[in-house]
Order: structure tokens, then C-alpha cells, then sequence
């Protein structure tokens, strides 16, 4: 897989699809968003970062990038399609607030060895929330929540993973052939970048 690494130059040369399809593009998501046309995606999966403002994510409860990405995700997104996010339970309440999009579903990924700190200690979960566009029907049923061990931040096939919150690749696999008609399958052997915005 092909890992490109975005410059102004180089951002006005990409086009869509054809230089987004199995590339890894390091660069800022608000400008590469803007390169893609309206309802030209199948399903928008994310993982947002909770806050940016400070030094690290860690305590920052600015979500300025969130909101500034979700109506460019909206206008992107087909209709009658899912857009499916991680977001943590501590900001749940503004994940509803400014929202294009309909809820639809909770999915959660118990991780018995996890240990991200909450409020009340350390919470052994990460919550996935399904909303839609138009009115989408589910490819396949699934479950609502899966069990996994996360907090070993190991894949067999890629060993240690640095980051603060992994998500296992064959979790997202399963999100993915529950809300997505058609899965083109590849080899993922991905490793958290960490680039700041």
C-alpha cells in the first residue's frame, strides 16, 4: 500500500477516486475531505480526536475539529448510508448536538484488560455509535457488542501498536460487513501515525 505524504503542491494534484483508493495519504483530513464530491461515499467510519488544542488529546475536551469535519462527512456521505463513529462516553451528550445526522445504534467493545481512565476509575469499554443518512438498511445482522482485549495493544500480525485506544482490525471488519452492501477485502497492516493537525 502506497503512503503519501500531503504538501500544498501535492494536495491540488490529488484526484478522486483514483489517487485515494489503497493509499495511506498522511495529511490534514479538513483539507483532504474537500477534495472529495458530494455523495461519492459508500460509509464514513472515524475515529475523531476528542480535542486538539492542547499538547495532547490527553484532558482536552475541545471538540472544534470534530464539529468543523461532521457536515463535510455529511456532504460526502451518499444517502440512505451509515456514518459510524467511536466517541468517547464522557463527551456523549455534545455528540448529539450540531448533528446532521439521524442516531441509529450503539455498538460496544468490551476490553476486559482494558484500562482508559473515566470519572469514576478505569471503564473497560469503547462505544461505537451508528447514525445515518436517508434511511439505510442493514447489509448483514450482526451483534451490538463484541468482546476483545485491546488493552494488550497487540495484533498478531503487526505486533505492538502505539496508541492510546486501538481498535482490533477484525472489530472493525465485523462493523463494516454490517453496514457496508458491497466490502472489498484487503490485507490491513496499517500502524497508528501520529500527525498532528
Amino acid at each position: 500500500m502506497e503512503r503519501i505524504t500531503t504538501r500544498e503542491t501535492v494536495l491540488k494534484k490529488l484526484k478522486f477516486p483514483q489517487d485515494f483508493i489503497d493509499k495511506i495519504i498522511l495529511g490534514n483530513a479538513l483539507n483532504l475531505i474537500k477534495l472529495i464530491p458530494d455523495n461519492a461515499v459508500d460509509i464514513v467510519l472515524t475515529d475523531p480526536p476528542y480535542g486538539l488544542n492542547k499538547r495532547e488529546i490527553k484532558n482536552d475536551a475541545d471538540l472544534t475539529t470534530f464539529y468543523a469535519i461532521l457536515p463535510e462527512c455529511y456532504r460526502v456521505l451518499k444517502n440512505n448510508c451509515f456514518f459510524i463513529t467511536f466517541f468517547s462516553t464522557k463527551f456523549l451528550p455534545q455528540l448529539f448536538e450540531n448533528n446532521p445526522f439521524k442516531y441509529f445504534w450503539q455498538i460496544i467493545l468490551y476490553c476486559p484488560q482494558g484500562r482508559v481512565k473515566s470519572p469514576i476509575g478505569y471503564t473497560k469499554y469503547m462505544s461505537v455509535f451508528i447514525f445515518k443518512k436517508g434511511n439505510p438498511k442493514i447489509a448483514r445482522f450482526g451483534k451490538d457488542i463484541f468482546i476483545d482485549t485491546p488493552g494488550k495493544m497487540v495484533e498478531p500480525d503487526e505486533g505492538y501498536i502505539e496508541h492510546p485506544t486501538p481498535k482490533p482490525k477484525h472489530f472493525i471488519k465485523e462493523i463494516l460487513k454490517m453496514f457496508l452492501e458491497k466490502m472489498v477485502y484487503f490485507k490491513m497492516n496499517l500502524k497508528f501515525i501520529k500527525e498532528n493537525i
